[in-house]
């Protein structure tokens, strides 16, 4: 089980209870282009969930309780919605789950697919495979051009466009992999994986 590159919440000024800039209904697309052009992720053309969810996970954002209310001046709020605002508030790092994001913006956790807006430009990253990406691994992308590994394996898994060059067998006889990082079976099948060989799964317990 791989596990996303987060940073603790950005805080310039050192504060424990900095205040964060509010995102509304008038506001929030300008302010994700802006923060797409700051950050240097422009070229990434991410959908705007996406984009918010990269500026809620650096810490300076929230999303604005007005995007709960059901009708203007009415009491009338969804109940799913509010919590799911209350936890991106609480904790930036949980808009890592677009689908509370989605959530609070559209009142659905899944994307809609209208005509119109299934088609990515081949040059650009795959859209699933970058709504894994976190705000801190679309950065080191920038700077690398690598997927993290976790993400890779997602990749290879759907696209499986190549054929396959060989087969390979990991046995693990519970020596010393855990001990190591990036050494473990979970990390040996998914580099393979990766790199176009079939591993079937199977388990021996003696």
């Amino acid at each position: 089980m791989y596990k996303a590159v987060i940073k603790k919440p950005y805080n310039p000024n050192g504060r424990t209870q900095g205040k964060q800039n509010q995102l509304n209904k008038t506001n929030f697309i300008g302010t994700a282009v802006d923060f797409l052009r700051m950050s240097g992720l422009t070229h990434y053309q991410p959908p705007v969930a996406v984009a918010l969810g990269w500026m809620l996970q650096s810490g300076r954002w929230i999303l604005s309780p007005i995007f709960v209310q059901e009708r203007k001046g009415d009491a009338l709020i969804n109940e799913a919605k509010v919590e799911a605002l209350r936890k991106l508030t609480s904790d930036p790092l949980a808009s890592i789950d677009l689908g509370l994001v989605r959530l609070v913006l559209y009142s659905s956790t899944e994307m809609e697919r209208p005509i119109g807006f299934n088609y990515r430009e081949p040059w650009l990253m795959n859209a699933g495979i970058l709504e894994q990406l976190t705000f801190e691994e679309a950065k080191e992308h920038k700077k690398s051009n690598m997927l993290p590994l976790r993400v890779r394996h997602i990749d290879a898994m759907r696209r499986r466009t190549c054929a396959s060059i060989g087969e390979a067998i990991i046995i693990d006889l519970d020596s010393s992999f855990p001990n190591k990082p990036g050494c473990g079976v979970g990390d040996a099948i998914d580099r393979l994986v990766v790199n176009n060989f079939e591993v079937p799964i199977s388990a021996c317990i003696a």
